[in-house]
């Protein structure tokens, strides 16, 4: 039985009590401005709270939050780390290669370890025909993360996908940790690279979707930085008819809430409508946060919630302690109480709801009980267990006084190495001036991250099938994109060669096809931006609305980057991958309202000037950009920076995240550099 002790810690902790086993927390119950602030929001006060409580300055950001100061920063540290794998093995090399890049510098190796917990979905299972090298070589990568990376959970999703398992198994509402010897209870609070790890929202937790870039900085310890958002209370009515399927439902709400202005806000459900829906039904509508635009869909904890949790098998302890904590904590949705002070409020009536005629059916993913745990796929599986089970020191290339250095397979495999500290400084290079700038692309609106790095099939001309070839590859070897994407090579020649991909400089000629200018010569992106570095040419992408939508992968980014473009000029951006850019090291630009029409009038041919960039990149401010066209008058544009918070700023002037952690790992203020 959970109760509560009156009085605090010495710390300003306080404490419940488990058969005699007591839990500290931090309450948040005693600030006044709780009682009118979303639920949503006090789960990010407590966030706040205890950091503060062990010792961090965060009173700034706490005023900041409970004030409501919109676009002001604040830092939360999430629970845990939420991967699928496809996304998770190239987080992992980046991981691993940091790793090496501390040793080769002579730090400490062992200090890049995951932080907080992660949890790494197995969906692939098998391989296809003729690409058994690909679970193979995935499996050594992982085998070797489990033994030499703390907190890696790995797991079987079989025939879930990631954000329902999460929801079935791995979430718990609340967090039990052992702290400097004490035991400490916290809300569960997700970040996730599947773009419906959302879906967590459904059952009280609140979770979004992030970059990759974003991920590793989260999980080696880094406060995530957000700007405290715009809540907008949706209110629920009535009940659905009895009619509607669930997954019709599921959709018709997510529709609504499409057509209404979210983007970029937190949305938050409440209002008696709200018991009416189970939660799977929730955790559905949560997960296409990234359909409606919005940042999450949270539904708070209430007694749907721990029915739920109780029927897919969580431990009644844990559940009963959930409930206390929310309770206490005045994290609880009580439908009967007076609503938050919301900054909109939208109100929809479930008996009014219809059937819906458009979009993707949800149907076979909205389940009121949970299924049977299948096995893991037998070529994974294999891969896993055959290499985790070897000695360490039994590894190609083991050795050295730092741990354990992962071997590398032979080029043109399914994993590779990636150069992103070769030749790094110690000290951070100015941002400089950009001139005599050339776009490497001209696209327009709704440029979908998936065109930008594409998962599909590797197709025969295309400049990665080009080098699988040269690398020994047969024809049967070649698989697609997204299994290919732990290839750093592979993953860099895929830029841009969406089949779909607009790029007006291709001439009709698809995705993954450039003119290189002043030649005017038709080549692949790759070619070209390789030709570009060689003459010491900056490269932009210049792009319309929405750049960066759908289901992104930080590769849309770091491919963008290694190609040597060094900002992507916009009319706006999707969220993820805004701050994916930042986290590459790209500076992203927004066109200001009066210099859109710029856009249509380029022609490939123009060069760009963006002078004093040093000191004029700063949080939302104006740069100039001088655009000069052959025998024509130059036109000055003014752009304006796509950097929300002061973390994003320090990251974009580190050159990316990875060399920021990378420089912040070295103890000596000396100038070294990694060898490639």
């Amino acid at each position: 039985m959970w109760r509560e002790q009156s009085g605090t810690s010495r710390c300003g902790l306080a404490r419940l009590y488990s058969g005699g086993r007591a839990l500290l927390y931090a309450p948040i119950t005693r600030d006044a401005a709780l009682a009118r602030l979303p639920v949503a929001l006090r789960v990010l006060l407590e966030n706040l709270t205890r950091q503060a409580l062990l010792g961090a300055d965060v009173s700034g950001e706490v005023e900041a939050l409970t004030s409501r100061l919109t676009g002001a920063r604040v830092g939360v540290r999430p629970a845990r780390v939420l991967l699928d794998e496809l996304a998770g093995v190239p987080l992992l090399i980046d991981l691993v290669c940091l790793r090496d890049a501390v040793a080769a510098a002579g730090a400490n190796a062992d200090a890049v370890s995951p932080k907080i917990p992660i949890d790494l979905l197995i969906e692939s299972g098998s391989a296809p025909a003729g690409s058994a090298g690909g679970p193979r070589e995935r499996g050594e990568l992982l085998a070797w993360c489990r033994r030499n990376f703390g907190n890696l959970r790995m797991l079987p999703a079989g025939a879930r996908n990631t954000q329902w398992h999460d929801l079935e198994c791995a979430g718990q509402g609340v967090r039990i940790e052992r702290v400097a010897g004490a035991v400490h209870v916290y809300p569960d609070m997700l970040v996730g690279t599947h773009p419906q790890t959302g879906a967590a929202g459904g059952c009280g937790v609140l979770g979004w979707a992030v970059g990759g870039l974003e991920a590793t900085a989260a999980l080696v310890g880094k406060p995530l930085s957000l700007a405290v958002p715009e809540v907008v209370g949706v209110e629920l009515r009535g009940r659905p008819p009895a009619h509607i399927e669930p997954g019709d439902l599921a959709l018709r709400l997510s529709e609504e809430l499409r057509s209404r202005t979210v983007a970029g806000k937190l949305v938050e459900f409440f209002g008696r409508g709200v018991e009416a829906l189970p939660v799977p039904i929730r955790a559905t509508v949560a997960g296409m946060a990234p359909e409606t635009g919005a940042v999450c869909l949270y539904f708070p904890t209430d007694r749907r919630t721990l029915d739920y949790l109780q029927g897919t098998g969580r431990e009644g302890d844990r559940v009963r302690l959930l409930e206390q904590y929310v309770k206490l904590q005045g994290l609880w949705l009580d439908v009967g109480a007076r609503a938050p002070d919301y900054d909109a409020v939208v109100s929809l009536d479930l008996g009014r709801i219809g059937g819906s005629a458009a979009g993707p059916r949800s149907r076979a993913h909205v389940r009121e009980r949970p299924l049977a745990r299948p096995a893991l796929g037998r070529a994974a599986r294999g891969s896993i267990r055959e290499y985790a089970g070897r000695s360490p020191r039994n590894d190609r290339g083991a050795g050295d006084a730092h741990g354990n250095r992962f071997p590398w397979p032979r080029p043109g495999g399914w994993v590779s190495r990636v150069p992103f500290f070769d030749g790094l400084p110690l000290s951070r290079s100015p941002l400089g001036d950009l001139l005599g700038a050339r776009p490497l692309v001209i696209v327009g609106d709704s440029v979908r991250a998936e065109d930008i790095s594409p998962s599909g099939p590797i197709e025969p001309g295309s400049a990665a099938e080009a080098y699988l070839r040269a690398a020994g590859a047969s024809s049967g070897e070649l698989d697609t994109y997204e299994m290919r994407r732990g290839n750093y090579e592979v993953a860099v020649r895929a830029t841009f060669a969406g089949p779909r991909l607009k790029n007006r400089l291709a001439r009709g000629a698809g995705g993954g096809v450039t003119t290189l200018m002043p030649e005017r010569v038709s080549m692949s992106v790759f070619d070209a931006a390789s030709e570009y570095q060689r003459r010491n040419v900056p490269l932009l992408v210049i792009a319309g609305r929405r750049y960066g939508c759908g289901c992104g992968h930080d590769w849309a980014a770091k491919g963008v980057a290694s190609l040597g473009v060094k900002a992507v000029l916009a009319e706006s951006f999707d969220r993820i991958h805004r701050a994916s850019l930042i986290a590459a090291g790209v500076l992203p630009l927004l066109f200001l309202e009066r210099w859109k029409h710029a856009i249509a009038a380029l022609d490939g041919s123009e060069t760009f000037d963006l002078p004093d960039l040093e000191w004029s990149v700063g949080v939302r401010t104006q740069v100039l950009c001088i655009i000069r066209r052959e025998s024509r008058p130059w036109t000055r544009v003014a752009l304006r920076t796509a950097v929300e918070t002061g973390d994003e700023l320090y990251y974009l002037r580190s050159g990316g995240v990875l060399p920021a952690l990378w420089r912040e790992q070295l103890r000596e203020p000396r100038e070294l550099r990694v060898s490639a």
